[in-house]
């Protein structure tokens, strides 16, 4: 989906592990990023080249979770349960993205000040793409203290205060928030004329959204954040 983004990192030097994690869900993509990781860290072909010291991630709406869980963010499951019993319009944050069914079911929430992060990884910057943020709150947040840059679309469908824009607020150190033009998937590859009619909320763009333009400046965006910061 973020090939493009991908190779144009690559061309700048940067070494790029892109799992794909298929139907798993939220609780185990974690575990997938450090097993993909620690397989190109094993590969002689990259081992000698790659340096943990310089280590940053990307995500873009539910990978930013991901994102966000490996750099030290908890998820507060009962939150999301909370928000969603209270926002039945939004769909995209409730319905299109994981339930309490992804993690372990409590008939007693367990506070989220009780649960343990995952084992974290060295992150030193991190690029969320419209987050799926709904999952946290500021105290799941404290130890996520490295550089963030955070892309929104003007148009999409994941609420602003809910995700990016409430996430933004939330994290110990103003990110660097930017906006966009488009909706959530003008990040994915421009779409060829045949997948565009079989996939159009992922293909298509609001008039006057140039999905090529605006990746060719996210791309340069992104690899200057992280070559600043890593």
């Amino acid at each position: 989906m973020l090939s493009g983004l991908s190779s144009a990192l690559a061309r700048r030097g940067f070494i790029v592990v892109a799992p794909f994690h298929g139907k798993t869900g939220l609780q185990g993509r974690p575990l997938q990023i450090k097993q993909a990781l620690n397989a190109v860290l094993a590969d002689p072909r990259f081992g000698s080249h790659a340096d943990l010291a310089r280590l940053g991630m990307l995500g873009f709406s539910l990978g930013t979770a991901v994102t966000l869980e490996l750099a030290g963010a908890i998820p507060n499951v009962a939150h999301l349960t909370a928000y969603c019993a209270t926002h039945p319009e939004d769909v995209m944050s409730c319905h299109h993205a994981p339930d309490g069914s992804n993690f372990p079911q409590r008939a007693d929430p367990v506070p989220a000040s009780r649960l343990s992060p995952p084992t974290l990884l060295p992150l030193k910057a991190i690029v969320l793409l419209d987050p799926y943020a709904v999952l946290f709150q500021q105290p799941e947040l404290v130890a996520v203290t490295m550089p963030v840059l955070i892309f929104r679309p003007n148009q999409s469908e994941l609420p602003g205060e809910a995700n990016a824009i409430g996430l933004a607020k939330a994290l110990p150190h103003p990110p660097q928030l930017q906006n966009i033009p488009g909706s959530h998937f003008v990040f994915v590859d421009t779409c060829p004329a045949a997948l565009k009619s079989a996939s159009p909320e992922v293909c298509q763009d609001p008039p006057s959204v140039d999905r090529t333009a605006i990746h060719t400046t996210i791309e340069k965006e992104i690899a200057d954040f992280l070559s600043k910061n890593l």
